[in-house]
């Protein structure tokens, strides 16, 4: 009986000792930019600027409208963002190339300027987007259809993607997703997803091959004028590492959990810049 005591009195002296209060007096804040960009290959550049929060500071971000924001491509040839009211953002006037290599580049007052490099990476499709119906059936016996198409994975160096299906609404006249079912066993287990709940694979299983993904469409979802939307994106590295940290972070659980940190690529900040080339197919 001593022994458990003796056990429960440890329990209770750890918990107490975890509960307590830090000091945060002595923690030295100093502002640093906030920098996003998410680039594509079909629409022009959207630079998010902001500067980070203190730990006391309860309201929200601080959005910065007349930073100096400056992209420069392989060529060294600048171009500088304008802000944009109704993007709240700093907006470019011509669109990324894929394959080529920019520098993204932020000033602002007293701050530290920040770097950031991204590139766009192609994405070939051996054939468009198929749906066959009635391929299989659901727990309640409901026949469902089965979504098919084929990546021409380049095998000259790492590649990943993002997988969205949308089913059109013909009441609302427009795409909704619904949730993303994979047939190929590889990618069923330890699934990335975003918070649209797209799904975010690599090509470690096919590098270098033409791969055919599947996956179910559910019962009763495709619409008369329209069936269903496949969009395709091929991600940068930094872009994956980017969504795979932030995953990680929703997956911590309890108080012993080790920390997992958002991945962030923005030297003398913070933030995330990335690309991806994006190819949208839609049936009918």
């Amino acid at each position: 009986m001593k022994k458990y005591i003796f056990l429960s009195l440890i329990c209770v002296f750890f918990f107490e000792n975890c509960s307590k209060e830090l000091d945060s007096s002595t923690i030295k804040y100093k502002d640093i930019l906030v920098v996003n960009l998410l680039a594509y290959d079909n629409d022009v550049l959207a630079v998010h600027v902001g500067k980070s929060l203190s730990l006391y500071d309860s309201t929200a971000e601080k959005l910065i409208e007349t930073a100096k924001v400056l992209v420069t491509d392989a060529d060294g040839v600048v171009s500088q963002l304008k802000f944009d009211m109704v993007r709240q953002k700093f907006v470019s006037t011509w669109i990324p190339k894929t394959g080529v290599k920019y520098t993204l580049q932020v000033d602002y007052g007293n701050l530290n300027s920040t770097l950031s490099d991204f590139s766009i990476p192609k994405l070939t499709l051996n054939n468009k987007a198929k749906w066959t119906d009635n391929t299989s059936k659901d727990s309640v016996g409901f026949p469902t259809g089965t979504i098919d198409f084929t990546i021409k994975d380049n095998g000259t160096e790492r590649n990943y993607y993002e997988i969205g299906l949308f089913r059109y609404d013909d009441v609302i006249s427009d795409w909704l997703p619904f949730p993303i079912i994979s047939e190929n066993p590889e990618f069923v287990d330890n699934q990335v997803k975003n918070k649209e709940g797209a799904l975010i694979i690599q090509d470690g299983s096919f590098n270098g091959q033409s791969k055919l993904l599947k996956f179910t469409t559910p019962y009763g979802t495709a619409g008369s004028t329209y069936k269903y939307l496949v969009v395709i994106k091929n991600l940068s590295e930094e872009y994956y590492r980017y969504f795979k940290s932030i995953d990680n972070y929703k997956q911590q659980q309890g108080i012993f959990s080790e920390p997992s940190p958002v991945f962030t690529n923005i030297r003398g900040g913070v933030g995330i810049c990335a690309g991806a080339s994006i190819v949208k197919d839609t049936i009918q």
